[in-house]
């Protein structure tokens, strides 16, 4: 996990979604996306996008979970353009 917050997006992908109120980056630079309930996401850039997925989808306590519950679960922390679609 600890790599999936240093591995992060290119400043100018960060400086696009800054300038839109419902992003935000914390003090170590990573970027988040507020959500209307809950707590934020942190956004998942496209090289990590795979790696997220397994995490989430392959541990033994996740049993075999089907495609909505595979995007629930990670939804609660993680985002990216074009999540639904990608899981």
């Amino acid at each position: 996990m600890n790599r999936l917050r240093t591995c992060f997006v290119s400043n100018r992908v960060q400086e696009l979604a800054l300038a839109e109120r419902n992003f935000f980056q914390d003090d170590k630079g990573v970027l988040y996306r507020h959500r209307l309930k809950g707590e934020p996401q942190m956004i998942v850039p496209v090289t990590l996008v795979h790696e997220v997925i397994m995490l989430n989808h392959d541990p033994v306590y996740v049993v075999h979970p089907g495609t909505k519950w595979t995007h629930d679960l990670i939804e609660l922390q993680y985002w990216w353009p074009g999540m639904r679609k990608a899981i």
